[in-house]
């Protein structure tokens, strides 16, 4: 019997749902949030979040106030303060971020987003995933004259420990779960100061990122943080993926064969 036939058809008819590990943990998390203490975690959570996209909002303000670069944080530029003022996101208070669902959603005519055809009350930014922008696109998704590809942070922050939950081409996100601390905050914060750094001081990838070097030496061995950086942001202008991305999204495949007749040549 050919194995892997027999394990496809096998998994077909199984599932590891009911895997007693994770009945366990549904049921310790259920209790956990019962009551005030849920709506004390939950809140926390938000919190820390908040926070951390208020103060890299506000590096960024400093850091382009004098022509240099930083990462910005995806959301509402400007929001509605507890007695209906509107101010920047980085100077309301962490209250009125907490409790005023209006400040999430995505509005149409706001160029923040760069969803134009959005309709009204149709969705709204999760407060606890962190989305953080780098140079790359302007509002209008041109490419700049210079970027600094979201992967290559990644791969910066990785070696630390770090892994945010989602990288594309200019976007790191990172989800804040309940045990998430200011020390934890503050050290992310720190890393991608850190990135900064290293990657306008073009520092040798040999010595921040062996792993990569030792993974192709003839490709990356004498490169600088920027010249990488230079040479990822080189191709995608040149390929730009995430054009073809959409583009394969705008619509639905044509089904040339039922998933069931496609299964039993399969098996």
């Amino acid at each position: 019997i050919n194995f892997d036939r027999f394990n496809q058809a096998y998994m077909m008819h199984t599932s590891t749902s009911p895997l007693y590990a994770i009945c366990a943990s549904n049921d310790v998390a259920a209790n956990m949030m019962k009551g005030e203490s849920g709506l004390s975690l939950t809140n926390e959570v938000n919190r820390e979040a908040i926070i951390f996209r208020q103060n890299m909002r506000q590096l960024f303000n400093d850091y382009t106030a004098e022509n240099d670069w930083f990462f910005k944080p995806w959301n509402a530029e400007t929001v509605t303060e507890m007695n209906g003022d509107n101010v920047k996101f980085e100077d309301a208070s962490v209250e009125s971020l907490m409790t005023i669902q209006q400040n999430w959603k995505l509005t149409p005519g706001d160029k923040w987003h760069g969803f134009d055809e959005i309709d009204n009350d149709w969705c709204m930014l999760d407060p606890i995933k962190v989305s953080l922008l780098t140079p790359g696109l302007d509002d209008n998704g041109n490419f700049l004259e210079t970027g600094v590809p979201a992967a290559l942070v990644t791969a910066y922050l990785g070696r630390f420990g770090i892994v945010p939950t989602r990288t594309t081409d200019f976007q790191v996100m990172f989800l804040f779960s309940m045990g998430i601390t200011k020390g934890k905050r503050d050290t992310l914060i720190n890393t991608l100061l850190s990135f900064k750094r290293h990657y306008d001081a073009n520092a040798d990838i040999e010595t921040l990122l062996p792993e990569l070097v030792a993974s192709a030496p003839e490709v990356y061995r004498g490169l600088g943080l920027k010249d990488l950086g230079n040479k990822m942001f080189e191709y995608l202008v040149r390929h730009n993926p995430s054009q073809v991305l959409n583009h394969a999204y705008s619509s639905l495949p044509v089904m040339e064969v039922k998933p069931r007749t496609a299964y039993q040549f399969v098996v």
